[in-house]
C-alpha cells in the first residue's frame, strides 16, 4: 500500500511540473528590420530574437522559417541559428533575402527543442513591395539580319530598378520594329519571353521580312506598366539586313 501511495504522489508531482510557460518567458523581443523591402531577390532583412540569459546551452537553437525568400548564406527557407551573447544579451539572428514575388512574407522564430506542453514560436511579417524597372538594356547576339526571314537575331533585355538591382518577376516588355522612316518593319518575333524572369531578363528572336541589303531596322523594347500601357523605360538596337 505504501508503494502505491508513493507512485500516486510521484505521478502528481510530475503532472504538476508540466505547466504552460508564457512564450515571452522563453522567446523575447522578436525583431525584423527593415519591415518593408523591394521584391528584388537581393535586398535583405535582419531578423533576431532574444532569449532569457539563463537559457541552458542545449536549448539555445532557434529555427527561423520564411514563407517566401531565402536565408543567407544557407539559401534555404528554414535556418537554424544558435543564440549567442551580444552586448550582454542572448540573441539568435538570421539574414533573410527577399523573394522576387511581391507580397507579405511571414517569418517565424521557434525554439528547436520540443516542449511536451506548448509550442514556443513568434511570428512577424515583412512587406515585399514590387521592384519595378528603371532601366532596360537590350543586347543582340549579332547585328546582321538575313532578308526574307533567312537570318535571325536573338535579343535579350536586362531590367534593373533604381538601385540597379533585379526587378520582380512578371514585369512586361513590348518589342516593336521600325524602318528609318518610322513605319513598322513588320518583321517576325518568336520564342518570346516577354515577362521578366528570375534573372531579371526578357528575350525574343527577331527576323526581318524581304528588304534590300543595307536596310536598317530599329528594334525597340518598351516596359509596360501594370495596366499594359507604355512607360518611358525603353531601349533600342539597330540591325542591318546584310545577307
Amino acid at each position: 500500500m505504501k508503494q502505491l501511495v508513493f507512485l500516486f504522489l510521484a505521478a502528481g508531482l510530475l503532472t504538476g511540473c508540466e505547466k504552460d510557460v508564457p512564450v515571452g518567458d522563453v522567446l523575447q523581443a522578436f525583431t525584423v528590420s527593415p519591415r518593408t523591402l523591394e521584391a528584388d531577390g537581393q535586398s535583405t532583412a535582419e531578423v533576431s530574437v532574444k532569449l532569457p540569459p539563463e537559457t541552458s546551452a542545449d536549448r539555445r537553437n532557434v529555427v527561423f522559417t520564411a514563407g517566401k525568400g531565402l536565408f543567407s548564406p544557407a539559401g534555404t527557407a528554414k535556418y537554424t541559428a544558435k543564440a549567442e551573447f551580444i552586448n550582454g544579451e542572448l540573441i539568435a539572428k538570421a539574414t533573410l533575402r527577399m523573394p522576387l514575388q511581391p507580397g507579405s512574407v511571414e517569418v517565424t522564430a521557434q525554439l528547436e527543442y520540443d516542449s511536451p506542453v506548448q509550442e514556443y514560436a513568434l511570428k512577424d511579417v515583412i512587406e515585399a513591395t514590387p521592384s519595378v524597372p528603371a532601366s532596360l538594356v537590350i543586347e543582340p547576339n549579332r547585328f546582321g539580319l538575313g532578308t526574307n526571314f533567312t537570318g535571325e537575331v536573338r535579343l535579350v533585355g536586362t531590367l534593373r530598378n533604381t538601385q540597379r538591382r533585379n526587378v520582380s518577376t512578371g514585369n512586361r516588355v513590348l518589342f516593336e520594329d521600325f524602318l528609318p522612316s518610322g513605319t513598322r518593319a513588320n518583321g517576325r518575333f518568336r520564342n518570346n519571353q516577354l515577362q521578366s524572369n528570375d534573372t531579371s531578363r526578357v528575350s525574343t528572336v527577331y527576323a526581318a521580312s524581304a528588304y534590300p541589303l543595307g536596310t536598317t531596322i530599329k528594334v525597340r523594347g518598351t516596359v509596360l506598366d501594370a495596366n499594359g500601357l507604355k512607360t518611358r523605360v525603353a531601349d533600342s538596337v539597330l540591325l542591318t539586313v546584310n545577307f
